[in-house]
């Protein structure tokens, strides 16, 4: 009975610690991110893992396309929940941005609209704030980078996906 008990716990504790992801406000959405951080082999902590985790060319990596699938997910329960998209699908898109930077910044660094302090801590400089609008159509303007810059997701493939995810609802 205590071994279960403990297991229990344990596996509860797991959840609620994702090391890459914080806690959404959703238990699938987290259950999701979770597993995501199975399909990548190896220790978290190491280049190999980020690999599995963050890359996106010449073709989606098995961790990465999960993550999308997460992504979509949980913003899609945000929706419903809060009738907006922002605060989830931000967030989420912060922390895998922040986890990629710090093991592949040569190609997270000037590749993706970081937030300055993401930027600063692992790319050794800020954003420039001349409000030009890159490819993934964000800007740099309002000091707050959009979820399609922070995933390496184009704008396009990106709403692709979302559209999907609503016919499926």
């Amino acid at each position: 009975m205590k071994s279960i008990l403990a297991t229990t716990l344990l596996a509860s504790l797991a959840m609620a610690a994702n090391p890459i992801f914080n806690e959404t406000p959703y238990d699938e959405c987290n259950a999701c991110l979770d597993d995501a951080l199975t399909k990548c082999k190896g220790d978290l902590e190491t280049t190999e893992f980020a690999h599995c985790m963050c890359d996106i060319a010449p073709n989606m990596a098995d961790g990465y396309k999960a993550y999308i699938d997460c992504w979509v997910d949980c913003t899609f329960m945000d929706q419903k929940q809060s009738n907006s998209i922002d605060e989830v699908a931000n967030a989420l898109a912060h922390d895998h941005a922040s986890y990629c930077v710090r093991f592949l910044p040569d190609e997270w660094c000037n590749s993706f609209d970081l937030d300055d302090d993401t930027k600063e801590k692992y790319c050794g400089g800020t954003n420039s704030s001349s409000g030009n609008n890159d490819a993934a159509g964000s800007s740099t303007d309002s000091g707050s980078p959009n979820a399609a810059a922070l995933t390496g997701v184009p704008a396009w493939l990106m709403a692709v996906g979302l559209g999907m995810a609503a016919a499926n609802l």
